[in-house]
C-alpha cells in the first residue's frame, strides 16, 4: 500500500513490477514528483497445528532487491489482520504485534548486493499458532525519516520457515506380565500372579523426526499413597511401538489393586497425556476343589473316599462319572475359574505352568470353564491302576498345588480289571523284496524277548531264535482287511530298528485307504522320532510325538487311543517295558475307519515314505492295552515249541 495512491489495492502485485515498496520516497526522487510512503503485506495460509504443538523457530525471509544507499536502515516486520483485495492504504488492517527489526541494505550496488532478509517470528508465536492466516506486514521502522534512505525494495514472494514440536502420543496399555482380564477385556478387571510384573506400554511421538523420546513408568496403590515403583526407559526411539521396563530390584508388590501410570517426554520439553490402568496383584492360588463320584459302578460308593475299584470292567471299556465342585470361600478374592484334570497311570503329574479358560488340551491335561460353581465330567481308566488328578486355577493363572501353592492337588485312585487279553497273528502277504529274515533275540527272567544285530541285510550272528521282517527300497507287507476300527479304542507296537534317518516320514504299520480316515505309526522326517497319528476328520489330523528312533538301533514303540478320555499316548523304549507315555489330548472324537482299509507295513497307502530296516514284532489290535498287558500280548507270538510266529498280532 502507498499512500501516494490511498485509495489503490496492490492485491497480489497488481500494478507491480514484480516488486514490493517499503520506507519513505522523498518527491523530488520519485519518477510521478509526488512523495510515498509504503508498507507490504505478505500473507500465508496458517498451519493446522494440533493443540499440543509448540513452535520452536518462526521466521520470515525475504529477497531485498534495492536499497537507497549502502547504509543500513531498520525495517521491522509486524503481525497484522488479515488482508484481502480491499486492502488500501485507507484500508488497513489492524497491526497485533512487532515481532523483530532488521537494520539491512542489500542491492544498491556490488558493495552491498541483493541478498534475502530475515525477520524472526518468534515474539507472536501463541498468535501464529492459532491463527487459520499468518499477516506479515514489512514497514520501515522510521517512516518519518524523510532523506529517502529508509526506500526498499523487496520480491513480491516470500517464505516462513517455522520448527515446531508437538508433545508425544499419550502411552497405551501394552501388558502387565502375565496378566488377564477375568472376563471382557476393557470391561473386567486386569489381573497378574507376577508381584515383580514386567511392564510394558505402547508409545511413540507423531513427530518422528524430533529426536529420540523417554518414557516414565509409576506404580501406586489404587486406594491411594505415594508410588512404589517408578522407572524410565531413555532414549528410545519415537516409532509408535511396546516400550517394556523390567520391574528390577524394586520390592514385591504385595496382593491388591494398583495403578499403572506413564507418559512419554520429548527433547523439546513436550509431555503427552498421563496414561493409568488400573490392574490387580493376586498370588494366592485357590483351595482344591472337591471331587465326587457320581458312577454307581464304582465302590464304595462314598464321596468322602478317595479310592475306588471296579472289579467288572478292564481299562477302557466303561466311562466312570465325577463331579468337580469349587471350594470357593468369601475370604478370598477371588474364586476358582476354572479346572485343570488329567487322567494318568502317574499318582503325581506336574500341569502346565500357566492356563486360562482358552488352553486347549495340553497331553493328558483338560481345562474346564464351568459357568456354574460345579461341573460332571466322564473319564476312563488307563490302567489296572489309574489316578484323576484334579486342579483349581483361578483369573490370575495360579493353579491350586503349584507355584502359590496352598494344598496338594485333588486326586482320586481307579482300579479296575486287568485280564491279559488274548489275541491272534495273521499272516501278512510280502511285497517289493520284504522277507522274513533271521535274528538273534535276548530274554531276561519275566521279560519278553529283546532284538539284537544291525537293521541292514546282512545274516545275523550267532545263534538265530526269531524272525524280523526285512524292508528295503520298494519293499512293503500288507493284511488285506481292516485290522481296527480307529474310532474305537486301539493299539499298535513293533520293534522297529531304521538303516537310517533320512528326512523323510518312514510309515511303520498304516490302516489308511486314500483320504478315507485311519491310524498311522510312522518316524517324523524332521525329528526322527516315533508319532502315532489318527484322524479327527477326512483331512484333520491328531498326532502325539515321542523320542526319536536310533538308526541302526533297536527301539520299542507303542500307541493308544483312547477314546473315553480322547488321548492318544505313545511310547519309545530300548527296553521291553513300556516306562513313560507322551500324552496327546484330542479335543475331537477320532473318526472311524473305513470298512474296506488294510494294513501296510513299510509304505504309505501310495507307495511312499518307505521305511527301510527291520521291523520284529508289528501288532494292531483293538482295544486300549495297558502297559502290562502290551508285555502279556506278546505271548500270543510265541509256539509251544519255543519257534514264533510271523504276521501281525491283531
Amino acid at each position: 500500500m502507498d499512500t501516494a495512491y490511498p485509495n489503490t489495492s496492490y492485491w497480489n502485485g497488481q500494478f507491480t513490477d514484480s516488486t514490493v515498496n517499503v520506507g519513505y520516497l522523498p518527491a523530488y526522487w520519485a519518477p510521478d514528483g509526488v512523495q510515498h510512503l509504503a508498507r507490504t503485506y505478505y500473507q500465508f495460509e496458517g498451519k493446522p497445528f494440533d493443540a499440543s504443538a509448540a513452535i520452536i523457530t518462526a521466521r520470515l525471509s525475504a529477497v531485498e532487491t534495492w536499497a537507497s544507499s549502502c547504509t543500513p536502515t531498520g525495517v521491522a516486520s509486524w503481525i497484522t489482520g488479515i488482508v484481502s483485495p480491499s486492502t488500501t492504504w485507507n484500508n488497513q488492517p489492524s497491526l497485533t504485534m512487532r515481532t523483530d527489526i532488521a537494520s539491512v541494505a542489500k542491492g544498491y550496488s556490488s558493495a552491498c548486493p541483493a541478498g534475502t532478509v530475515g525477520f524472526d517470528l518468534m515474539a507472536g508465536k501463541n498468535i501464529l499458532l492459532n491463527s487459520t492466516k499468518w499477516t506479515i506486514m514489512l514497514a520501515a521502522d522510521n517512516e518519518l525519516d524523510s532523506n529517502g534512505l529508509g526506500w526498499k525494495r523487496f520480491t513480491n514472494g516470500a517464505t516462513i520457515d517455522v520448527d515446531y514440536n508437538r508433545n508425544p502420543y499419550g502411552p497405551a496399555i501394552d501388558s502387565v506380565e502375565a496378566g488377564r482380564w477375568t472376563d471382557v477385556p476393557r470391561q473386567s478387571k486386569y489381573i497378574t500372579r507376577i508381584n515383580k510384573p514386567k511392564l510394558s506400554v505402547f508409545a511413540g511421538d507423531p513427530d518422528w523426526n524430533g529426536g529420540n523420546i523417554e518414557v516414565d513408568f509409576s506404580v501406586r496403590p489404587a486406594a491411594g499413597g505415594a508410588n512404589v515403583f517408578t522407572g524410565a526407559v531413555y532414549n528410545t526411539s519415537p516409532t509408535w511401538k511396546s516400550v517394556a521396563l523390567d520391574w528390577g530390584s524394586t520390592p514385591a508388590l504385595a496382593e491388591g489393586d494398583y495403578i499403572l501410570e506413564a507418559r512419554a517426554l520429548d527433547i523439546w520439553g513436550g509431555i503427552s497425556p498421563l496414561m493409568s490402568f488400573p490392574f490387580s496383584v493376586d498370588t494366592t492360588a485357590p483351595q482344591p476343589p472337591v471331587v465326587t463320584s457320581k458312577s454307581t459302578n464304582l465302590s464304595p460308593y462314598n464321596a468322602a473316599v478317595a479310592d475306588y475299584t471296579d472289579m467288572y470292567h478292564e481299562p477302557g471299556k466303561v466311562p466312570y462319572q465325577f463331579e468337580i465342585s469349587n471350594s470357593f470361600t468369601s475370604g478370598r478374592e477371588m474364586r476358582a475359574s476354572g479346572f485343570i484334570y488329567a487322567v494318568s497311570e502317574l499318582q503325581q503329574v506336574a500341569p502346565p505352568a500357566t492356563v486360562t479358560c482358552q488352553t486347549p488340551p495340553t497331553e493328558e491335561f483338560i481345562v474346564l470353564c464351568p459357568e456354574t460353581p460345579k461341573v460332571l465330567i466322564n473319564i476312563g481308566s488307563v490302567s489296572k491302576t489309574s489316578y484323576l488328578s484334579v486342579w483349581a486355577f483361578d483369573a490370575a493363572g495360579n493353579v491350586s498345588g503349584e507355584t502359590y501353592r496352598k494344598s496338594n492337588p485333588k486326586t482320586v485312585s481307579l482300579t479296575v480289571l486287568e485280564p491279559d487279553p488274548v489275541r491272534t497273528v495273521e499272516q501278512l502277504t510280502l511285497f517289493g523284496g520284504a522277507a522274513w529274515k533271521d535274528i538273534v533275540t535276548t530274554q531276561a527272567y519275566g521279560e519278553q524277548r529283546k532284538p539284537t544285530g544291525t537293521c541292514g541285510t546282512a545274516d545275523a550272528t550267532g545263534t538265530t531264535n526269531a524272525k524280523a521282517l526285512q524292508l528295503g527300497a520298494g519293499a512293503k507287507a500288507e493284511y488285506p482287511s481292516r485290522a481296527v476300527d480307529t474310532a474305537e479304542n486301539f493299539s499298535m507296537s513293533a520293534w522297529v530298528c531304521p538303516t537310517s534317518l533320512n528326512g523323510s516320514i518312514q510309515s511303520l504299520i498304516t490302516q489308511l485307504a486314500g483320504s478315507t480316515p485311519g491310524a498311522a505309526l510312522e518316524i517324523d522326517e524332521f525329528t526322527g522320532a516315533a508319532r502315532l497319528q489318527a484322524w479327527t476328520g477326512a483331512s484333520s489330523s491328531h498326532i502325539v510325538k515321542g523320542d526319536p528312533f536310533v538308526a541302526g538301533g533297536w527301539r520299542y514303540v507303542t500307541a493308544v487311543y483312547d477314546k473315553i478320555n480322547r488321548q492318544l499316548r505313545l511310547s519309545l523304549t530300548s527296553a521291553t517295558t513300556v516306562t513313560t507315555w507322551v500324552v496327546a489330548a484330542s479335543q475331537n472324537s477320532i473318526v472311524s475307519a473305513g470298512p474296506t482299509q488294510k494294513v501296510i507295513i513299510g509304505q504309505s497307502m501310495t507307495g511312499t515314505q518307505q521305511f527301510t530296516g527291520k521291523i520284529y514284532r508289528p501288532m494292531l489290535t483293538q482295544g486300549m492295552l495297558t502297559t502290562a498287558q502290551f508285555d502279556s500280548v506278546q505271548d500270543a507270538f510265541m509256539n509251544p515249541d519255543d519257534t514264533e510266529k510271523t504276521g501281525l498280532l491283531k
